[in-house]
């Protein structure tokens, strides 16, 4: 190999690894909020708001870098949609808190590999169930805070009796639900189902009622293997939302597998697949598999190009020695003639 095919041959190799897709590294988002308590405020209430006011920024921050370095720009969902999605997927873990018993301050951050939540949000967008549920979670997140809000002005016109705090209470109460469920389908994706069915338990006992919590618990039991239990919870799933025909689908599946596991159907089989999908060890998986196709595809199209450089240049180093050859020839035979004429 000459010096200018070796040349070449490093610059090609140069645009190989520089021109191969980059997936990104797991970023790392702190925000810090401090919330002032009013007359209707206990430490408990302070904290609740600090912690969904602070997760409202981690996630929002998150969902802007993921729109502008990852594919869920091409997902075409709006900014809340974004931050229904992500909250179900990522932690928010707790850095510092203080309470003076006037402020609560409280810091935190969020750590997401963007790659994988860009690939878990693709796949719940796709299962109308979890996307409708963490949107419906973050919604009653937000009239929660909006009625602390509300009831806060109420306080400032007049004073408070017991409704009002009751009702305060009790928005207080959705706030730590919501955080909670969200805790819970974050653990249940990452496959850690003890501690998402210890998260649904605290969702149900602020919110007895909750029919989601009692779905998502009663299809964690059944991860579990504790299919007596995952039946008491579907069962009371199918009491509160009768509507919804998943909570008996997965009621159905817990007997059988409760009895006989061979006796499901293709269609069961396919809905506790889709159930646990999302789990991180099947998205790196999944994703390092496609590094390396993208890798392989990459490094086949860069041999093509440097084998279709190399017979380019071998084509012009000969037409170069046709070319040289040819005027040696006429060169020679100028002299000949001239020789012949003498």
């Amino acid at each position: 190999m000459n010096v200018k095919s070796f040349s070449l041959f490093l610059t090609l190799i140069f645009f190989l690894f520089h021109t191969l897709p980059v997936f990104a590294e797991p970023q790392t988002f702190i925000q810090e909020y401090t919330y002032e308590a009013g007359e209707m405020d206990s430490k408990v209430s302070s904290r609740a708001i600090a912690l969904e006011q602070v997760k409202r920024l981690l996630l929002e921050e998150l969902g802007t870098y993921l729109e502008s370095e990852t594919v869920v720009k091409d997902y075409q969902l709006d900014q809340d949609k974004i931050t229904s999605l992500t909250a179900g997927i990522v932690q928010t873990t707790i850095l510092e808190e203080k309470w003076n018993g006037r402020t609560y301050w409280l810091k935190a951050k969020i750590v997401a590999d963007p790659d994988e939540v860009a690939v878990s949000m693709d796949r719940l967008r796709n299962n109308r169930q979890m996307a409708g549920e963490l949107a419906q979670a973050r919604q009653e997140a937000v009239e929660a805070l909006e009625e602390v809000e509300l009831l806060k002005e109420e306080l400032v016109q007049g004073s408070a009796d017991q409704e009002k705090q009751k009702q305060y209470d009790e928005a207080v109460n959705q706030l730590i639900a919501t955080d909670w469920f969200e805790k819970g389908h974050a653990y249940n994706m990452a496959g850690q189902y003890q501690e998402a069915a210890r998260a649904y338990e605290k969702v149900i006992v602020l919110k007895p009622n909750d029919a989601k919590a009692y779905s998502n618990r009663g299809v964690v039991y059944i991860r579990l293997g504790n299919y007596q239990q995952a039946i008491r919870d579907l069962d009371r799933a199918v009491v509160l939302n009768p509507q919804n025909e998943k909570n008996d689908d997965y009621r159905k599946i817990a007997y059988k597998m409760q009895k006989n596991p061979n006796q499901l159907t293709p269609r069961e089989k396919a809905l506790l697949e889709t159930s646990e999908r999302n789990r991180p060890q099947e998205l790196k998986r999944e994703q390092e598999i496609e590094r390396q196709s993208l890798k392989k595809r990459e490094e086949k199209r860069i041999k093509g190009k440097l084998k279709k450089k190399r017979q380019q240049e071998q084509l012009k180093n000969k037409k170069k020695i046709e070319k040289k050859n040819k005027k040696q020839e006429l060169r020679h035979k100028k002299e000949e003639d001239q020789r012949s004429k003498t």
